[in-house]
């Protein structure tokens, strides 16, 4: 747990890092954080919870934070599953993965996958 306390920071250096950002695994990565950090972010209310034994933040948060949570959690498995075909593509098409790894390519693909 004290290990992830770090994520923010990762998140930080990722964000005052712009001229890397337009590599697709670089960019991954920075879902995966801002991810992460979201998670981190729910972490005190799981806490409440599993102390109190029910939920004392409302029914509008509970909707919310459920909400928030199924996004968070689809959206990190979408992003290793596009990370996982990319690799797949880097090592079985080198060549082609060489040729569409431009900033242009990447933006363009980050845009469609992300819809």
């Amino acid at each position: 747990m004290l290990s992830d306390l770090g994520l923010p920071i990762k998140l930080h250096v990722r964000l005052s890092d712009f001229t890397t950002l337009y590599r697709f695994a670089r960019v991954c990565v920075l879902n995966l954080s801002i991810t992460d950090t979201l998670f981190l972010l729910g972490l005190p209310m799981i806490m409440t919870t599993a102390i109190t034994g029910r939920w004392v933040f409302g029914a509008v948060l509970c909707r919310v934070y459920y909400a928030l949570t199924c996004v968070n959690m689809f959206t990190g498995t979408f992003t290793i599953m596009l990370m996982s075909i990319d690799r797949f593509v880097a090592v079985w098409w080198p060549v082609v993965c060489n040729r569409s790894a431009s900033a242009h390519h990447t933006r363009t693909n980050n845009l469609l996958y992300s819809s």
